[in-house]
């Protein structure tokens, strides 16, 4: 049995888990300071040197009972740092970081339909191009010592190990990366990003290196520890609930809720709604569509009502289906296909208004119904109608009620595996590096989790049917409504 530490940096921390035989035993986390860019409209970003020491604060007050055999990083998928020439960092963005936005504009116009056809990704907004532009735009000096772009896990590997290197689930959601060729798109310099300045792609599950001296004095870990090869957050939790097969569906619903389909060929989408990316083995790949902002907007909504998040699914379990008017309250799906419809999926509020509108119970109850509203409308443009179950992990596959309501709403079974399965997946790339399997898919088949699986409510599924069907009209309006928008932009 061996343990694994996965450093793992969300929308919100940076956490250190110590992983041993499949099971999350220990977790500490750290909250990094984000910082406004005062001269960037919508810019974020971590001072590198802050975000470095929350990440070495979380290992080191991380209690374990014994040390670490690999480590192993992962992050959110579309944060970034630049390197100039020693390897210092430059700037460290976050996947919330809309800097870029005009000038995603402007690379859309130019050269969208290719963009999207090689990387299977749109619209530039929180790409690489965009903030490379951005930067050549207001911070020079900046974009002049550019040497190396590498995604935020990639970059505390290279802190860990002194190693520079990508692997292709994150090197896919840089804007940068051929999704069908599995490498580094050919036209990265028609997009304004030199070649010279992208990592050498290496699989997840390898070897990269040893915790060097430095990063050994910074977190307290063994000089010599190996470093593996990591992968995106996102991927490593489909890993973590064994989803590894073609058209088996996983939903990872923490701050926001992808939810993607395995494919065993490149997907295409003539619409370009969904995201095409790589799953961590060759000859796989992904379908995706975000399905909102669900924990950003829960925590929102528990912040407004005054309770935990936690105690809103206690509010809503005692309430009964709320139906039509209420339901429509939460996050929806970002339709990629246009840039004003990507930027609809947060909270719509439409609540009856007079006495008898609904109480906090019926409130919290709507919101919990239109998180799967939400991913049904995901399955939906995934065109995933006949799946065989949905797998749910992240922070709220803990709500017994949230994944009995997916499972009535959807009409399918629900195996929820619970807020560990990102560690659990990282730690398979570990477990590979080591030898303990041939690759991390073989790692993940041999993973034995326990995890509750509910079933449909026949009782209920009348009312939410009915209740979807509202829902995704008043949805339709929505887009309708960001379409003309765009149409004047």
């Amino acid at each position: 049995m061996s343990a694994t530490l996965v450093l793992d940096t969300g929308s919100t921390s940076v956490r250190a888990a110590l992983v041993e035989d499949g099971a999350v035993v220990s977790v500490s986390s750290v909250v990094p300071r984000l910082v406004d860019s005062p001269d960037a409209l919508a810019g974020k970003e971590w001072k590198p040197d802050e975000l470095w020491e929350a990440a070495c604060s979380a290992i080191r007050a991380l209690k374990a009972t014994r040390r670490p055999d690999c480590v192993v990083a992962t992050a959110q998928r579309l944060a970034v740092v630049f390197l100039d020439a020693s390897g210092k960092a430059l700037y460290a963005g976050p996947n919330s970081d809309a800097r870029g936005l005009l000038e995603s504009v402007e690379l859309m116009r130019e050269h969208g339909k290719t963009l999207y056809e090689i990387t299977g990704h749109q619209p530039q907004i929180i790409l690489v191009p965009a903030r490379v532009e951005w930067m050549r735009r207001h911070r020079p000096q900046v974009a002049d010592s550019i040497a190396t772009v590498m995604s935020l896990a990639d970059w505390f590997a290279f802190r860990l190990s002194g190693e520079v290197a990508s692997e292709p689930s994150l090197a896919g959601d840089t804007g940068l990366f051929d999704v069908r060729r599995r490498t580094w798109a050919r036209e990265v310099s028609e997009w304004g990003v030199d070649p010279a300045w992208l990592p050498p792609l290496r699989e997840p599950g390898e070897l990269l290196g040893k915790v060097g001296k430095r990063a050994a004095a910074d977190t307290g870990l063994p000089e010599g520890t190996p470093v593996a090869v990591g992968c995106g957050d996102t991927m490593a939790g489909l890993l973590g609930m064994r989803v590894a097969s073609p058209g088996c569906v996983g939903v990872v619903a923490g701050s926001t809720m992808p939810v993607m389909r395995v494919e065993d060929e490149p997907p295409v989408d003539p619409i370009g709604r969904c995201w095409a990316g790589s799953h961590v083995a060759p000859g796989l790949w992904l379908r995706e569509v975000n399905g909102g902002e669900a924990g950003i907007a829960q925590a929102w909504l528990a912040g407004l009502m005054s309770v935990r998040p936690e105690e809103l699914h206690a509010l809503a379990a005692e309430s009964t289906p709320a139906g039509v008017g209420p339901a429509l309250l939460g996050p929806a799906p970002l339709d990629f296909s246009d840039m004003p419809l990507a930027m609809t999926g947060g909270i719509a509020l439409s609540l009856p208004v007079g006495v008898l509108g609904p109480d906090k119970g019926g409130i919290a109850r709507a919101f919990v119904e239109n998180l799967a509203f939400a991913i049904r409308r995901s399955l939906e443009w995934l065109g995933s109608p006949d799946v065989a179950a949905i797998d749910l992990g992240g922070g709220l596959s803990e709500s017994a009620l949230f994944s009995r309501i997916l499972a009535t709403v959807v009409g399918k079974p629900v195996r929820a595996h619970g807020i560990g399965v990102t560690a659990v997946g990282a730690s398979l790339c570990a477990t590979t590096a080591l030898g303990g399997a041939a690759n991390p898919i073989e790692a993940s088949s041999a993973l034995v989790r326990e995890c509750a699986t509910h079933q449909p409510d026949p009782a209920s599924s009348g009312t939410y049917e009915h209740g979807y069907g509202l829902w995704a009209a008043a949805h339709d309006r929505a887009l309708a409504d960001a379409v003309r928008i765009s149409s004047m932009i």
